[in-house]
């Protein structure tokens, strides 16, 4: 069931972070703005591998959610002008990913592509496919969306759990990195009295 839980999560986080950079790009792209937010998304990946590397040794994070966002940011800003090229792409990026393996790709340096024969000791994995599949997916549905004139409601209702939520969604790299320290602090002190 966790297993399950988790995958939903993060389809709909790589789904939404879609959504959002096709918003990102609808007047262009603001490179001086990407670049910042991909070195700050960059450091941030890295400091989760340093983290874990100290916490867990040889199942250290080494490609994680955010290290797959850095990636899928930048490759997804190639995708950003076609329409129904996403949708084919990423349902065929989908489907290679779930389907294909190759012991090529069991050697170190190529594990985050994610056509491994097995799963590696990590405490966290996002190979690029097939999960970049649910990024493309994600911008076909941001085009799809602006493109039937549904522009999302911001700006139209001002009610106080609404600029709550917005906040919440501006602001979701501080809040994962966060959560992180304070769920595993949780876990370790839950532990300490479970022994």
């Amino acid at each position: 069931m966790w297993l399950i839980l988790r995958r939903l999560i993060v389809t709909l986080f790589i789904c939404i972070a879609g959504i959002s950079l096709h918003l990102a790009t609808l007047q262009g792209i603001n490179r001086d703005k990407m670049w910042k937010r991909l070195l700050i998304l960059t450091g941030c990946a890295m400091l989760i591998s340093l983290v874990s590397f100290v916490l867990f040794k040889k199942r250290f994070i080494f490609f994680g959610i955010l290290h797959f966002m850095v990636i899928a940011n930048l490759l997804g800003l190639l995708f950003t002008r076609w329409f129904w090229f996403n949708l084919i792409a990423g349902i065929g990026i989908l489907t290679i990913g779930l389907h294909v393996q190759h012991p090529f790709f069991n050697q170190p340096l190529l594990q985050w592509v994610g056509l491994m024969t097995y799963k590696p000791s990590t405490e966290d994995y996002v190979p690029l496919l097939p999960w970049f599949g649910i990024m493309l997916l994600g911008i076909f549905i941001g085009k799809t969306l602006h493109y039937h004139k549904r522009d999302y409601c911001y700006g139209q209702i001002q009610s106080v759990w609404v600029q709550r939520l917005a906040w919440v969604g501006q602001h979701s790299l501080l809040i994962y990195m966060v959560h992180q320290p304070v769920l595993i602090s949780g876990l370790f002190i839950l532990h300490s009295f479970t022994i």
